[in-house]
């Protein structure tokens, strides 16, 4: 018969990860709220566009907990090269939607300049929200590898 026995300080700081995690979110969604995103203009049409593409979901809660069990395990298991791989798969994803904060190569009329303030606005919410869930994720997990070791269970 096969018995496996839990290793309560894992579970207790697992789940210490897990519950300040939720925080985690908030966090991410005042610094969203601090970075507006306004449309480029007020024509309707545009306004009801616009809110549509800065309200969709992004499952960017969903990374965090994925993330979150991730940079735990990492820490508690001393894989740092697991932490490192996921960062620069992180790196490589934002490089790639670098675009929404890039100027164009030459000035734009001053009808497109909205367009641009918008386009770098929208691109300042993505980064700061993304790096500060990110930055907020490995805190939560060093917090909660921290906690399991601290308590011990006889």
């Amino acid at each position: 018969m096969i018995s496996i026995q839990p290793n309560w300080s894992v579970v207790i700081g697992l789940a210490a990860t897990v519950l300040l995690g939720f925080g985690v979110g908030c966090l991410v969604r005042r610094v969203g709220k601090a970075i507006p995103i306004p449309p480029p203009n007020d024509e309707p049409q545009m306004i009801a566009l616009w809110t549509k593409l800065t309200t969709q979901n992004t499952g960017g809660s969903y990374i965090g907990h994925v993330e979150r069990v991730i940079f735990f395990a990492a820490v508690w298991l001393n894989v740092w090269l697991l932490i490192s791989s996921w960062l620069v798969f992180k790196l490589a994803f934002y490089w790639q939607g670098a675009n929404f904060t890039a100027f164009p190569p030459t000035s734009p009329k001053s009808e497109d300049m909205a367009w641009v303030v918008a386009k770098r606005q929208m691109g300042t919410h993505h980064v700061a929200t993304a790096l500060v869930g990110t930055g907020a994720n490995v805190v939560v997990a060093l917090i909660g590898v921290a906690v399991g070791k601290w308590i011990k269970l006889q």
